[in-house]
């Protein structure tokens, strides 16, 4: 931002997200640039997550997460409930009540609705719009990271998608989390992949780490420290998302984008990846089906580990 210093937007961060080891015992992996400063990418030796070294101030963030943020953002929310039903899908059977966290418009609580499941939504930065009506009587502002429900029922499944790497206080909020699961309850969530081909072949390019709001990335590691602290059994992880080398991005390729709502604001408050001509053949033609082969390159991707993201399953003990 450009009338901004860096101490107004960014802060240092002094331990480890999960395991609270001090940050200066952990390894420097690469630098990318927010705005025009360096931020170092770090992996944590103790527990293996890999996170940055400075994490946006709370008035950052209050732009960040503002009522023009992207992914509260939506052209066709009957298309997106539609592409989210396969997630539902993979879940399994609906069985009893499901809680989405960091459910942003809501639109995956529909999707698991219009599948059985008894599905709530939470999210610290719930935006005030909604993708329906009913969602108004299901979903809440709450931050997980100091409390969780105080409630009796508990959930048969808690998921959290594309919301791991927003999180600031790790193992706090995956912990509450856990304790709102019932018996043999499943949590699935997923991350980018931290120590994936991409990001440590070109981690300063790496579309996943160059978003102002991604904190911290997971590994198959910080998975299975997170499992032991909080008592889960690893069920799966998988290795998803774009293959090496799709997902990186070049400098030329980022879009700052000004505060709409003021006119005299000459501060960034998103960063907008445009996509190369590789992400469009990858994204368009094969991984719509257009050839069939998305289940086959989706296998693929996980076998050879080449996916900058992770999927994955824990079951409460």
């Amino acid at each position: 931002m450009e009338n901004s210093s860096f101490i107004e937007l960014f802060e240092q961060v002094q331990h480890c997200p999960l395991c609270k080891r001090p940050s200066n015992e952990s390894i420097v992996l690469y630098s990318v640039y927010h705005f025009k400063w360096k931020i170092n990418i770090l992996l944590c030796k103790n527990c293996g997550l890999t996170y940055k070294s400075h994490f946006p101030t709370q008035t950052l963030f209050e732009k960040i997460y503002g009522e023009l943020y992207i992914h509260y953002q939506h052209d066709n929310i009957t298309h997106q409930i539609n592409e989210l039903t396969d997630r539902v899908k993979r879940i399994g059977p609906p069985n009893g009540k499901l809680l989405d966290y960091g459910c942003g418009n809501g639109s995956f609580v529909i999707a698991a609705l219009n599948n059985g499941w008894d599905a709530y939504g939470c999210d610290p930065f719930l935006p005030d719009k909604l993708a329906n009506n009913e969602l108004y009587k299901r979903c809440e502002k709450k931050d997980f990271s100091i409390s969780g429900y105080d409630t009796k029922d508990k959930y048969n499944c808690i998921t959290m998608w594309a919301t791991a790497e927003h999180l600031i206080n790790s193992e706090s909020t995956f912990l509450n989390l856990f304790s709102q699961l019932s018996k043999n309850g499943i949590f699935i969530f997923n991350s980018p992949y931290g120590k994936s081909k991409i990001a440590l072949k070109n981690g300063k390019n790496w579309r996943m780490s160059n978003i102002v709001e991604h904190l911290q990335f997971h590994t198959p590691q910080s998975v299975n420290y997170l499992a032991t602290i909080g008592k889960m059994s690893v069920v799966n992880i998988r290795v998803c998302g774009s293959p090496y080398p799709f997902g990186s991005i070049n400098s030329n390729e980022v879009d700052r984008t000004k505060d709409k709502n003021d006119k005299n604001s000459n501060e960034v408050v998103s960063i907008k990846n445009r996509r190369n001509i590789k992400e469009i053949i990858y994204k368009e033609l094969i991984m719509k089906n257009k050839f069939k082969s998305k289940d086959a390159i989706s296998c693929l991707i996980n076998k050879f580990k080449i996916g900058d993201h992770l999927e994955v399953i824990l079951k409460k003990k």
